[in-house]
């Protein structure tokens, strides 16, 4: 099966697997993965303990799976969010279902897999 087809089956069937990770949140269907990654980020770069109005944030990343390489992540999809880290699981869980959702709709999604 070739990735174009793999994505069709994927789309078709819709299926999410949900598994462990840092915060609890990674999302995988087909040989994607969506995740939550916490790389010290703030509101303005860096997250600063010291300043009480800064806030650590989460960052999501999105993977592609390769059988020889294992994850690799996808270029230009790895971006910080307003996502508190403190966020209630069901919140990022349902962020991550709609990150999903808006990578295999994308139309810039249906290049990567050629």
């Amino acid at each position: 099966m070739n990735k174009t087809d793999l994505f069709e089956s994927e789309k078709s069937r819709y299926a999410f697997e949900i598994l462990n990770s840092t915060y609890g949140e990674e999302l995988c269907r087909g040989t994607i993965k969506v995740e939550w990654v916490d790389l010290g980020e703030g509101w303005s770069g860096d997250y600063n303990p010291d300043d009480p109005e800064d806030e650590s944030l989460l960052r999501f990343d999105v993977s592609e799976w390769d059988n020889e390489l294992g994850w690799i992540e996808i270029s230009d999809a790895s971006y910080c969010t307003q996502m508190p880290v403190d966020t209630p699981k069901e919140i990022l869980q349902r962020a991550l279902e709609l990150i999903m959702e808006n990578v295999f709709t994308s139309a810039n999604f249906i290049i990567l897999l050629r």
